[in-house]
């Protein structure tokens, strides 16, 4: 019995009722929920649409999943249980008003004076130029954001028992599910769980989600290109209802072990079940494809730093792993046809073969065949193919890296070719320059030495069977360039007689700093960056006739 809030007048209180009419006055009277106490009325309900027998056709579905199921699972496999149940929920309406400030930046780009340093008659110098940099300008703003936010959570204890939380599908099957008024003709022959979460506890449990869905309306007012500092305050008011949600549980066995597989009862395909077995045979065959690139890929790496790199190398490492790719699939293909057709087989059994075609049961009867091992799938042969695969990669790879090495240190090695032919392979912006400076060297040389071509083999012939000994120590050559010169008689000998040009040129010159920095110049930007010995050699012909000619 209640009192009416007008007239005062006895009102008699219907169950499931949630607002009285007053027969005296005709005054509505709203029953207050005691947010602090378990509910014990439910106003809406999602419909069960998920039968027992979709239930199971489901678990062998999820048995038949993945990439490698034992073959054997939807044979071996006993479901223990099924049951479909009505759990508890709550589905709070959270009417807000947030006030919000914070701060919008605006890029734009502000133009300063910087400095680089260029080349100018051979000598570096410092040149302003302008440069344009990014400045973000802040400014604050604020606002009001308003909004009514959904929010649904289990109101139950079972699905927490289960360490596959099961209670995430409640919040889905809320969301994408058909509610309507609660009818207790929904559940017959149905098992339901009662409220064990008071109303209170659950809008609780919900701050976090309801402060994150606030967060993220507000922030949607964002404006410019970055923001920041974001501060709001809401005002929150709710209202909610008591729902029974549909969720579906199944359990099977195999080889002694149970697996539990979950479900929302509104047939989505959303679910939570146990990891199933592994067939531990199949993934040896797959790994064992990889073996040739795990020959392959170190190999080149390593050739690649040890001796050089080779494209050959990369298309037959890319190849081998091709080759484990296409295994992988196929082994895994094949494996998924065979669990295929088994589900096939067992959805069939409930199937009256009377009620099809000639063309349907000739379908029906193919897709029960077992399928055709494919050929990569094949691992018979593993023990001739995957050593064989794996020389290949030997050879493919490291053979053509070793024979580019030994090509690049025989022309390192080998005379130094002339200035015409390295004029042919130099950029035209540089051929008008080498051809003067060669042309203007050669004509030096013959006005003060007649006979230089025939003084030039004899020393070179003299010079076959000596010592390399520039004007350095080898043993602490450390650079490409020192090492180059190391291995070169010419470049050896041009270096000994830069030394002593360099160092007559210092002993007379009157700015012996600037010498010195030209010098160090030159050995960074001429000597180092020289990319093989004809290159290097006619950078010290060119330094010495400087030096020598005080230029």
């Amino acid at each position: 019995m209640s009192d009416c809030k007008n007239c005062g007048a006895e009102i008699e209180y219907e169950a499931g009722s949630q607002s009285l009419k007053c027969p005296f006055c005709n005054t509505i009277n709203t029953i207050q929920k005691a947010e602090d106490q378990l509910a014990t009325t439910v106003e809406k309900i999602i419909p069960m649409s998920v039968s027992l027998d979709d239930l199971e056709k489901r678990v062998y579905g999820f048995m038949a999943s993945g990439d490698y199921t034992p073959d054997d699972m939807l044979e071996a496999s006993t479901i223990l249980k099924r049951e479909c149940l009505y759990v508890p929920a709550y589905i709070f309406y959270i009417d807000y008003q947030a006030t919000w400030t914070a701060s919008f930046g605006y890029d734009r780009k502000e133009p300063y004076t910087a400095y680089r340093n260029v080349t100018r008659n051979g000598h570096q110098v410092r040149e302003a130029y302008t440069a344009y940099k990014t400045v973000t300008d802040w400014r604050p703003s604020n606002g009001v954001d308003t909004g009514v936010l959904s929010v649904s959570t289990y109101a139950g204890q079972s699905l927490h028992d289960s360490d596959l939380s099961p209670a995430d599908l409640v919040p889905n099957a809320i969301e994408n599910g058909s509610m309507t008024d609660f009818n207790p003709s929904f559940m017959k022959n149905v098992q339901v769980e009662a409220f064990s979460v008071t109303e209170a506890n659950a809008l609780t449990s919900l701050k976090a989600e309801i402060n994150a869905n606030i967060d993220q309306s507000v922030k949607s007012h964002g404006q410019g290109d970055h923001q920041k500092d974001w501060h709001w305050n809401a005002q929150m008011s709710h209202s909610e209802n008591t729902v029974n949600v549909p969720i579906c549980h199944a359990v099977f066995d195999y080889k002694g072990t149970e697996y539990h597989y979950w479900i929302d009862g509104i047939g989505s395909t959303e679910f939570r079940g146990n990891k199933l077995p592994e067939d531990d045979q199949r993934k040896q065959q797959v790994n064992l494809g990889f073996i040739p690139v795990g020959v392959a890929v170190p190999l080149l790496l390593a050739s690649s730093y040890f001796w050089a790199f080779t494209w050959v190398g990369l298309i037959f490492a890319s190849i081998l792993g091709g080759y484990a790719a296409l295994r992988r699939k196929s082994i895994l293909d094949y494996s998924k046809k065979i669990r295929g057709a088994l589900l096939t087989q067992m959805q069939a059994s409930s199937i009256n073969t009377k009620d099809l075609s000639n063309e349907e049961r000739e379908k029906l009867a193919r897709s029960f065949q077992r399928p055709d091992k494919p050929l990569f799938a094949k691992s018979h042969k593993d023990k001739i193919l995957l050593p064989a695969l794996s020389i290949v990669a030997l050879l493919g790879v490291g053979v053509p890296s070793i024979v580019t090495h030994q090509g690049r240190l025989a022309n390192n090695t080998s005379p130094v070719v002339s200035s015409a032919a390295q004029i042919e392979n130099t950029s035209d912006s540089k051929v008008k320059k080498i051809k003067s400076a060669t042309t203007s060297a050669k004509a030096e040389e013959i006005q003060n030495t007649p006979a230089a071509g025939q003084a030039q083999t004899t020393d070179k012939q003299q010079s076959t069977d000596q010592t390399i000994t520039p004007s350095f120590n080898c043993a602490k050559a450390s650079s490409n360039a020192e090492k180059m010169i190391c291995s070169n008689k010419e470049l050896a000998d041009a270096d000994v007689e830069l030394a002593e040009a360099y160092k007559t040129a210092l002993s007379n010159s009157s700015d012996k700093a600037t010498l010195k920095q030209e010098q160090r110049n030159w050995i960074k930007n001429d000597r180092d960056t020289a990319t093989d010995a004809s290159a290097m050699l006619y950078a010290y012909q060119v330094r010495i006739k400087q030096l020598s000619s005080g230029s």
